[in-house]
């Protein structure tokens, strides 16, 4: 009777702290938005990501994938999702690049940054990075398919 009883015990606290790891992993993905995406301008121009963004990098969980993809799905998280996603599933297509944009003058009035087939650029009104072109869809369905073919 003692072995069911902590048999039991044994399963139901495996089960809670399961279920505790979703949310935890659940709530570090939420923390994130197109804030996360820190631009670098040193020696070189390069992006950062917060030290948020850096954790869920880390986290080893099934779940972390299906929620950075369903991000996809709001504009400011879009962002962050789509180069964590880079990071982990293409880090070959980790390749960094940006232009200016000038106005008639010749003065620059922009930058824009690109990632793995996705441009941005940042908004000093708003102080956050906005995507130039964002087709929610074709983001969602792109990092849909390359993690159902991920996990074959």
């Amino acid at each position: 009777m003692k072995k069911i009883i902590l048999l039991l015990l044994l399963i139901t606290v495996s089960c809670k702290s399961q279920s505790n790891s979703e949310k935890s992993v659940n709530s570090m993905i939420n923390l994130l938005d197109n804030k996360s995406v820190l631009i670098n301008i040193n020696y070189t121009t390069n992006y950062v990501l917060d030290k948020d963004a850096q954790r869920v990098i880390e986290l080893n969980s099934d779940d972390k994938l299906k929620l950075l993809v369903q991000n996809l799905l709001i504009e400011d998280k879009a962002l962050v999702s789509h180069i964590i996603l880079t990071k982990l599933l293409e880090p070959t297509k980790d390749n960094f690049s940006y232009k200016y944009n000038y106005d008639a003058k010749g003065d620059v009035v922009s930058t824009t940054y690109s990632l793995n087939n996705l441009s941005w650029q940042y908004d000093d009104e708003h102080q956050r990075n906005k995507i130039v072109i964002y087709n929610k869809q074709t983001l969602y369905d792109y990092w849909s398919e390359k993690i159902k073919n991920w996990k074959k």
